[in-house]
């Protein structure tokens, strides 16, 4: 199979709609790799317009830690690995999931970091690879990416490894 590729300039997906529910549960998971982890914050799944309240953001830190971020009134607000989790040139499985009030992250299967909160996530439309400012361009790989209208993890799972089959819940 391919992958979507990213050069870190100016390369993005624009999905025209919100993929990720707003207060319902969810996951979104994929695999991906990066070129260039340390260079500057590199976003790579967003879905905002610019208010803090409900923005919803997937990115790299210059630290090497990969991280989410929800914020507003009731928000979990961050959702980090430990600095140096992600290197360049490596697949990772990344899964964010939310589980009711509970959120979820998982690095290969393993749960990095958990929090609760009950905002819901801005309905704008979705862009994979930079930020909706404009921002953060990703440099990698993305691979197998889905969008679930249900919490698919919520404990320690391993990893998939097959292409991912689109079913009931599936939204992307």
């Amino acid at each position: 199979g391919a992958s979507a590729v990213f050069d870190g300039t100016n390369d993005y997906l624009l999905c025209g709609q919100a993929v990720v529910p707003s207060t319902e549960d969810f996951t979104v998971e994929y695999w991906i790799r990066f070129n260039n982890v340390s260079s500057s914050r590199r976003d790579f799944f967003a879905q905002y317009t610019g208010a803090v309240n409900g923005r919803f953001t997937m990115n790299t830190q210059t630290n090497g830690a990969f991280q989410t971020f929800i914020g507003g009134t009731g928000a979990p607000g961050v959702l980090e690995t430990s600095a140096g989790k992600i290197v360049d040139n490596t697949w990772y499985h990344i899964s964010f999931v939310r589980s009711g009030t509970n959120f979820y992250l998982f690095v290969d299967g393993v749960l990095e970091d958990t929090a609760t909160g009950t905002v819901g996530i801005e309905q704008r439309e979705t862009m994979i690879g930079q930020r909706n400012d404009g921002s953060g361009d990703f440099s990698g790989y993305i691979d197998e990416l889905r969008v679930s209208n249900t919490a698919r993890y919520t404990a320690i799972f391993t990893a998939p490894t097959a292409p991912f089959v689109i079913d009931d819940n599936t939204l992307l």
